[in-house]
C-alpha cells in the first residue's frame, strides 16, 4: 500500500532552501485563500506561522540531527499540501479527520477556533506518524529494528536522537502557541483576539495539554507504524490512526457552542470506536503478541480509539493467558469508553479460577484506583489475599518446614507481598494464621498455593519428605535455576515467582575453554550468567590484546550490548570449561514489558560494572576479578 509521507527526497536530500520555499508557497496560497473568503485560511495560517518558527529553530541549530530536522518540515509540508490537494479532487480515500477539517472549513460551519483545532487535530493526529515514518526510512533507521534492543524499545525503535529532536519540534509548537493565537485571531477574530490577550493563561495552559498529548500519541502511532511488516499491517495501523484522528475531529465540535450540536459530539466520543472493526483489531492484537516493544502500547492505542477488546479478554483468559489477558484488561480499565469499562466489569464478577487471576493481577496492576470504583468486584480480591496471609501464616508457624528450607524463604517473601498488596488497598483487617494442619496435610496444600514459586518448592520438599512421588528433573533444573538467577545482582530483588518465568525462558549451556562467548565488534546475542567455570575479558589495544577482567559465578556477559544492541567492546573467552545461561535480547525485552521491576536489577548490574571499572582505571590496573 502507499501511505502519505513516504516519498523519496530530492536528489541531494532535503535542504533548507526547500523548506524556505514551502513557506513562501504556504503564504502565496493564504493570500489567495483569504482574498476569496475561504475559511480553510485559519488553518493555513496556523501551520504558516508555525512553520516559520520551526525554521527559526532550525537556523539557531537547536536540533542534534538538523538534516533529519529539515527532511520532517519538508515532508511535513508537503504531506499537508498534497491533503489540500486530494480535497480539492475530492479524492474518497482521504483520511476521515482532514475530510471532516476541510468540509467544516469550506461550509462556513467551523468558527475559527474549530477550524484551527480540526486542521491541528488532523495534521498532528493523522499526517505527523506518516511523516516521522517517512523521515526516519530516508534517514536509514528501519534497518536497526532487526535487532533486538531493550534500551531502544521504548522509543519506538529507532535512535534516541529521533525522540529527543521530535520533543524540540514539540518545545518549538509550545513556545509559539502565544504567536499563533495571537496571529490567528488578529486576522480572523479580532473579538476572540480580545478576550485571548485577557485569559492567555488559560489559553495556553490548554493548548499545552492538548498540543503535547497529541504529539505523544503520534510518536505513539510511529512506533506501530514502524513495526508493521507488511502491507496488511500497515493498512490496521493506518486505519486505527484515521479512526482515532477522525474521532477527535467530531470531539471538536463540542466548542461549536451549539446545544446540539455539541451534545453529538460528546455522545460521539462517549460510543467511540464503531470505525475499529474486528479485522484490525485483530492485526493489531497479533502484533502485540508478537513483539514485546510494542505490546502494551498497541493495547493502550486500541483501547483509547474504543475497539471491542473484552472478547479478546475472555479469549485469553480461556486459552489461559492470564498475564496477557490481565494486561489487555488494564488497558481496557484506565482508557477504554464507559461502554467498555462497564462490560469488562460485568464480565470479571463471574466466578471461575482464571477470571480470578485476572482479576487479581488487574487490581496489583492499578492499585487503589481501581479500588475506589464499585464497578469492580475488588472485595473479592481482598477476601483472597486475606486467605492467602492465613495460610503463608500458618505455613511459616509450622514445625514440620525446615528453618533454611526454600519453602520457609518463599512463603516469608509471598506473605510480604500480600501484606503490602492489602496495605495498597486500604485493608488493614489483622490476619491469624489459618487452621491447615501440619505435615503432609500442610504441603498438600502449599501445592495447590496461588504463587507458582511457593508451589515448586513446596512439591520439592513434599518428595524429599517422602510425602509426594519423586518430581521430575525439569522442574528441579527450574527450582535450581531460580534460585542461581537470586545470586545474580541483576535479579536480587525481582520476586521470585517472576523469576519462574525467567528461569523457563533462559537457555543453558555447557561451552569447552577456549569458546568466545562475546565478540568484540559484534552485538551480544542475549545476556550470560556464568554458572560455573572462569572467563577472561579481553580488549583489542595498540599493543596486542589485553586482559581486562577475570569473572567467575555469578556474573553477567554482554548486558550492555544487549540492552542498547550495540557492538561488544571486547571479547569474553571462556579459560576453563564453563557452563551459563542464556537469556536473549527479545526475550529479555518481552519479560521487562510484563515485569518491569526487572530493569532495576539490570540497572544495578550496569552500575556496579561501571563503578569496578573506574576503580581499575584509577588504580592503573589492567586486570581485575570478579
Amino acid at each position: 500500500m502507499t501511505l502519505i509521507g513516504q516519498q523519496a527526497p530530492p536528489p541531494g536530500g532535503y535542504q533548507i532552501g526547500i523548506f524556505e520555499g514551502h513557506i513562501a508557497t504556504m503564504a502565496r496560497d493564504l493570500a489567495a485563500m483569504q482574498a476569496s473568503g475561504d475559511r480553510r485560511a485559519v488553518f493555513q495560517l496556523t501551520y504558516l506561522t508555525f512553520s516559520r518558527e520551526v525554521l527559526v529553530g532550525v537556523r539557531a541549530d537547536r536540533f542534534e540531527d538538523p538534516a533529519w530536522a529539515i527532511d520532517m518540515c519538508c515532508r511535513f509540508v508537503e504531506v499537508y499540501l498534497e491533503q489540500k490537494g486530494r480535497w480539492e479532487r475530492r479524492d474518497p480515500t482521504q483520511c476521515g479527520a482532514w475530510r471532516h477539517a476541510f468540509s467544516m472549513s469550506e461550509s462556513g460551519r467551523a468558527s475559527v477556533l474549530e477550524a484551527m483545532l480540526l486542521g491541528m487535530n488532523a495534521h498532528i493526529n493523522y499526517d505527523l506518524a506518516f511523516v516521522t515514518l517517512g523521515a526516519c526510512r530516508y534517514a536509514g533507521d528501519l534497518a536497526q529494528l532487526e535487532r533486538t534492543s531493550v534500551l531502544r524499545g521504548s522509543q519506538a525503535g529507532v535512535p534516541v536522537v529521533r525522540y529527543r529532536d521530535f520533543l524540540r519540534i514539540n518545545a518549538i509548537a509550545w513556545e509559539s502557541l502565544p504567536l499563533i493565537q495571537d496571529t490567528v485571531l488578529a486576522a480572523f477574530h479580532p473579538v476572540f483576539y480580545l478576550g485571548n490577550k485577557l485569559a492567555q493563561r488559560l489559553t495556553m495552559a490548554m493548548g499545552e495539554r492538548i498540543l503535547l498529548q497529541a504529539r505523544e500519541a503520534s510518536w505513539f502511532q510511529t512506533a506501530l507504524l514502524l513495526h508493521a511488516r507488511d502491507d496488511r499491517e500497515r493498512a490496521a495501523v493506518e486505519r486505527l490512526i484515521d479512526a482515532h484522528a477522525t474521532t477527535i475531529a467530531g470531539l471538536v465540535e463540542v466548542l461549536s457552542l451549539r446545544p446540539v450540536r455539541s451534545w453529538r459530539a460528546v455522545q460521539g466520543w462517549r460510543t467511540r470506536g464503531a470505525a475499529i472493526d474486528a479485522a484490525t483489531t485483530e492485526v493489531i492484537l497479533a502484533m502485540a503478541a508478537r513483539d514485546p516493544a510494542i505490546a502494551e502500547l498497541a493495547m493502550r492505542q486500541l483501547a483509547e480509539g474504543g475497539a471491542s477488546l473484552v472478547p479478546t479478554v475472555r479469549a485469553w483468559t480461556e486459552a489461559g493467558q492470564i498475564t496477557e489477558a490481565a494486561a489487555l484488561a488494564a488497558q481496557v480499565a484506565t482508557q477504554a469508553p464507559a461502554r467498555e469499562v462497564t462490560s469488562l466489569a460485568h464480565w470479571l464478577r463471574g466466578r471461575d479460577a482464571r477470571r480470578e487471576q485476572v482479576l487479581e493481577q488487574l487490581v496489583h496492576r492499578r492499585g487503589p484506583t481501581l479500588a475506589l470504583d464499585r464497578r469492580w468486584p475488588v472485595a473479592r480480591v481482598r477476601r483472597r489475599w486475606r486467605r492467602r496471609e492465613a495460610l503463608d501464616r500458618a505455613a511459616l508457624t509450622s514445625a514440620s518446614l525446615p528453618t533454611e528450607a526454600p519453602l520457609r524463604s518463599a512463603l516469608e517473601h509471598d506473605l510480604h507481598t500480600v501484606q503490602a498488596w492489602r496495605r495498597a488497598l486500604g485493608d488493614h483487617q489483622p490476619m491469624r494464621a489459618a487452621a491447615v494442619g501440619t505435615g503432609r496435610a500442610l504441603v498438600d496444600r502449599l501445592t495447590r498455593h496461588d504463587d507458582r514459586w511457593v508451589r515448586l518448592v513446596a512439591h520439592h520438599h513434599g518428595a524429599d519428605a517422602g510425602h509426594l512421588p519423586p518430581i521430575d528433573s525439569h522442574m528441579t533444573s527450574l527450582i535450581d535455576r531460580v534460585l542461581f538467577l537470586k545470586e545474580t545482582q541483576a535479579f536480587l530483588e525481582v520476586d521470585p515467582a517472576v523469576l519462574v518465568h525467567v528461569a523457563e525462558r533462559v537457555r543453558e549451556e555447557s561451552l569447552p575453554a577456549g569458546t568466545r562467548l562475546v565478540a568484540q565488534g559484534a552485538p551480544a546475542d542475549g545476556i550470560r550468567f556464568l554458572m560455573e567455570g572462569e572467563v577472561e575479558v579481553r580488549q583489542d589495544r595498540a599493543a596486542g590484546q589485553a586482559v581486562v577482567a577475570r569473572l567467575t559465578r555469578p556474573a553477567a556477559i554482554g548486558e550492555l550490548s544487549t540492552l542498547n544492541a550495540t557492538a561488544a567492546t571486547a571479547d569474553v573467552v571462556a579459560v576453563t570449561p564453563v557452563r551459563t545461561l542464556l537469556l536473549p535480547g527479545e526475550v529479555l525485552l518481552e519479560l521487562l514489558t510484563q515485569h518491569p521491576r526487572l530493569a532495576i536489577g539490570l540497572l544495578r548490574t550496569l552500575s556496579e560494572r561501571l563503578i569496578a571499572t573506574t576503580r581499575r582505571l584509577e588504580e592503573g590496573t589492567p586486570t581485575g576479578v570478579r
